[in-house]
């Protein structure tokens, strides 16, 4: 019986030391510490895009960061006054809207741009267009749903940053 009891708690002993460590309890003397990943930085791509077509020119520099959208639009088209200015939108999916704030005759505007990245080749954007409205100094898409991309129309190709 004394054997039994000898080897009962030896049994005991072995078990209770191999359990479950706490908190605070040590491995090899050193403490137990959790590693929280850190947040990746928002990774930012910048892409330039251009349509070179007789005598009219379009100039595209995007900038997208976490689906924000935002850059510079400089169009020169024959026997127009050109215009250049800046956007701020959301790129979602392979479209991107955005208002375009820009510097025509003197004077300051504002309007809704879309432009549609070519599924096929992810280095072309076609622009859209559609039916206008003005909301208060803004010139917006009655509906933007109804927008019309004509690849024969403006379609800006990937070149160089200026």
């Amino acid at each position: 019986m004394k054997k039994n009891i000898l080897l009962f708690g030896m049994l005991y002993a072995f078990l209770v030391s191999c359990g479950d460590k706490k908190s605070g309890d040590t491995m090899n003397g050193q403490d137990e510490t959790t590693v929280t990943p850190t947040p990746e930085a928002p990774l930012t791509v910048t892409e330039c895009y251009e349509m070179i077509k007789n005598k009219d020119t379009i100039q595209m520099t995007l900038k997208v960061t976490n689906g924000i959208a935002q850059g510079e639009l400089i169009y020169k088209l024959n026997e127009k006054d050109s215009n250049t200015g800046t956007f701020t939108g959301t790129m979602e999916k392979d479209t991107l809207r955005a208002e375009y704030s820009f510097q025509s005759e003197g004077m300051m505007s504002i309007r809704e741009v879309a432009f549609v990245r070519n599924t096929e080749r992810d280095t072309v954007f076609v622009e859209g267009f559609g039916e206008v409205t003005m909301k208060g100094d803004t010139q917006h898409f009655k509906n933007p749903k109804q927008l019309k991309f004509d690849k024969n129309s403006i379609v800006l190709k990937r070149g160089k940053c200026y």
